[in-house]
């Protein structure tokens, strides 16, 4: 018999395991409160099988104020299965199950720390958690062999299993998501001042406001439950603006650069590419012409030598009819793809590696 996968939640991250375990053999039933997000889903998952079947798993991808009513009422339609939740905050919920009195020994809280600054099904991919972080925070009372199953699942997704406790999750999302995502919004909310005149702006301010894109509702939610910790690491943000406002006004240099240092070394500790461990990469910039073609010669050249773009980002200047493209390669490869370049009678220079 086919093992079977439930999903509650036809978002990003429910679509998206949908999409990927369908291509690992299972078969899946979807639901929503929203039938049209449903329909959606269950249209891009193009086969699907009814809510009815005994399911293995139950995944739980709803918003995190539905989620311990959800997770009680899967437990009971779903007697036999593992079900798991995919949201980003632990402890509130933790607490919520508890007086909820459910059969916690089948329950196992998780987050993949992957995700999109837009949601709904249309923004799923079955690639959405291929070597990426996956943090699996069992309760008390969960059993171990319903994290092992979990965690082999997470496995088969593709993604790599990590425990942490409820509390020590929360702690670590407050800083390394939360406190992102308010940074990006109310950066964000800057720039209406200047209207028409943001357009002057770099790729430095369109890549720290992308996530100023994500659903107000959502994050909403996100925020009032886990605002302990969100309202702790905002405090010691302050603090550091405000030491870092003083050293500009008093001309303090070595604050300063000691700020900028300290910085460089917590940005080497981010995770690279997929999630992976940061390498460091050559980055050339090339200046491209605004016409039909100029990009694709670039990528011919690169498919042609075996050059493997890591990384890519395009900025196009105000009134210029010009964009600067910038590929992040191998250092290795930088004389081929040179050689190159200078063929095509491009524009390049290569900027110190990262």
């Amino acid at each position: 018999m086919k093992r079977h996968i439930h999903i509650v939640g036809a978002g990003l991250i429910g679509t998206s395991i949908g999409l990927k375990v369908i291509e690992l053999g299972y078969s899946v039933s979807m639901t929503d409160i929203n039938p049209t997000a449903e329909g959606l889903s269950n249209a891009l998952m193009g086969r699907w099988s009814k809510e009815g079947e005994s399911a293995e798993f139950v995944v739980v991808a709803v918003p995190p104020k539905s989620i311990a009513g959800v997770i009680k009422e899967q437990l009971s339609l779903h007697p036999n299965a593992v079900v798991l939740e995919t949201s980003s905050t632990k402890t509130n919920l933790a607490l919520e199950l508890e007086v909820l009195s459910v059969e916690l020994n089948r329950v196992v809280l998780t987050h993949p720390i992957s995700g999109r600054e837009v949601n709904g099904p249309s923004a799923a991919r079955a690639d959405l958690f291929l070597n990426r972080a996956w943090i699996v925070s069992p309760l008390n009372q969960t059993s171990e062999n319903a994290v092992a199953e979990v965690e082999g699942l997470i496995r088969l997704i593709g993604a790599d299993p990590y425990r942490l406790s409820v509390e020590d999750h929360d702690h670590l999302l407050a800083t390394t998501s939360h406190l992102p995502q308010v940074l990006s919004t109310v950066l964000a909310t800057r720039i209406n001042e200047w209207g028409a005149k943001a357009s002057l702006s770099g790729q430095g301010l369109r890549d720290l406001t992308r996530l100023a894109d994500s659903d107000p509702n959502l994050w909403l939610e996100i925020l009032s439950t886990n605002k302990e910790q969100v309202s702790k690491v905002l405090t010691n943000l302050i603090a550091d603006l405000e030491k870092f406002d003083s050293a500009v006004r008093d001309d303090d240099s070595a604050t300063i650069l000691n700020i900028f240092n300290e910085g460089k070394i917590g940005r080497s500790l981010i995770s690279g590419k997929h999630g992976a461990v940061a390498r460091d990469y050559a980055q050339c910039q090339i200046v491209i012409p605004d016409e039909p073609g100029a990009l694709a010669k670039v990528f011919e050249i690169c498919f042609r030598d075996s050059i493997n773009i890591e990384d890519i980002s395009l900025e196009h200047s105000p009134a210029q009819e010009t964009g600067l493209l910038t590929l992040s390669i191998n250092p290795q490869q930088t004389r081929l793809l040179e050689q190159s370049l200078q063929k095509l009678c491009f524009v390049f220079y290569f900027k110190e590696k990262r």
